[in-house]
């Protein structure tokens, strides 16, 4: 759509659109961004580095895997 210049496009069961997007941050230099917006973190649980090991059959202490609930998915044409 961009290439060709397509703002909207619209059919019977959808419409597509396109619209500006927001900036994103680059940090191009870690060690020249002041200090004021660094916060020091309390280790934090890789909860999905756990989730796979289970996946791949690993015993760890204190972390299971639950039951699967059913989803929901719903596609247009």
């Amino acid at each position: 759509m961009v290439e060709c210049d397509l703002k909207k496009l619209t059919a019977p069961d959808f419409t597509a659109s396109i619209r500006p997007g927001m900036p994103a941050l680059m940090v191009i230099d870690e060690a020249a961004v002041p200090s004021i917006y660094w916060e020091p973190r309390a280790p934090r649980l890789n909860r999905q580095g756990l989730a796979s090991d289970l996946k791949q059959g690993a015993e760890i202490t204190g972390v299971a895997l639950s039951n699967p609930e059913p989803v929901l998915s719903v596609r247009t044409r």
